[in-house]
């Protein structure tokens, strides 16, 4: 039988090789975002497929025996196949490009369609392989060749459904979706007891008092980055360095998307307040089960930022460790 310490001993080079990857897709993480979370309509939901979409393109690095010439399409491929995948095990319906083979497929049939200012509908007025081709091809410029090979179909029903998606969003009428992250006051009446026992905590550093909130099995979250469990590697790791920061910071309770959070505000010398980071809390009865900090994840951070209309202080999508003290 293997001991788990054979596993240990390939963890730092996994480490190193996947900070070598985030770095080699970052270029791609914007856009990346963005088609995400224009299939989903949800910022959260857009975030937790674009982090499986790099947990998934990175583990299958080693399945391919051929050069992997673009990294664009690489990312947009799988995170296409993921999203459909997440639905089919949803037992949502999806329609067959093949069945729109009938349709008529000249790309000139919305000419001047203006896409971006519907692409929020999306959600609501487009099956997903729709959604997933008109996106691929009129937001990120893909041809309709390239987007045939990352769904598997032909290139002829990837048009069929293009025509599909684009006469459809040509007869919708424009949708509002509240977005927009809500004022402390206008939360704090239906707040929960633990939320606001935790944000007065954190203003006042009080670490003690905010381990105190946590479940004996609860675990932390870094997303995209480290997963802890347990209070006490919770308290000694990722809290005691987030107490331990030198800039100034203020958390406040809100709503973005409609789920509660609370938004951590950080300010630099000479700089405005700036949203820095976001954490959403599971809570059950009394106690903290689960805390997902939303730190290096900059382009949620900006979309937030924006709903707020405060600036953002996006931090990157990579951890760097603090230097070790002189001495």
């Amino acid at each position: 039988m293997t001991s788990s310490s054979s596993l240990d001993a390939i963890v730092d080079p996994l480490r190193s090789l996947r900070e070598q990857f985030l770095l080699l897709t970052e270029p791609h993480r914007p856009a990346l975002w963005r088609y995400c979370l224009h299939l989903t309509g949800s910022p959260w939901d857009a975030e937790d497929l674009v982090q499986d979409t790099l947990l998934r393109a990175f583990a299958r690095l080693g399945h391919f025996w051929q050069p992997i010439d673009n990294p664009r399409a690489y990312l947009f491929r799988i995170a296409s196949n993921t999203w459909i995948d997440t639905l089919r095990r949803g037992k949502v319906q999806l329609d067959a490009l093949d069945d729109a083979m009938g349709v008529a497929g000249e790309e000139s049939a919305a000419t001047g369609l203006e896409v971006s200012e519907a692409l929020m509908q999306l959600a609501t007025l487009l099956p997903p392989r729709q959604r997933t081709v008109l996106l691929l091809v009129d937001v990120f410029d893909f041809t309709a060749r390239e987007v045939a090979a990352m769904l598997g179909a032909t290139e002829g029903a990837v048009r069929a459904a293009l025509h599909r998606a684009r006469t459809t969003l040509a007869r919708a009428r424009a949708l509002q979706q509240d977005a927009g992250v809500a004022s402390a006051a206008s939360l704090n009446g239906r707040a929960n007891t633990v939320l606001t026992r935790f944000v007065e905590a954190f203003n006042r550093r009080d670490a003690d008092a905010i381990v105190a909130l946590l479940d004996d099995d609860a675990s932390t979250e870094i997303i995209g980055i480290a997963d802890e469990h347990g209070r006490e590697v919770i308290a000694e790791q990722s809290l005691r360095e987030g107490m331990a920061s030198p800039l100034p910071q203020r958390a406040e309770l809100g709503t973005l998307a409609g789920e509660p959070i609370v938004a951590i505000f950080a300010q630099l010398p000479g700089q405005p307040e700036s949203l820095q980071w976001m954490i959403r809390l599971g809570i059950v009865g009394e106690r903290i089960c689960t805390w997902k900090a939303y730190f290096f994840t900059p382009d949620l951070i900006q979309y937030a930022a924006d709903a707020l209309g405060v600036p953002a202080m996006a931090m990157g999508y990579r951890y760097v460790a603090p230097e070790p003290a002189a001495g």
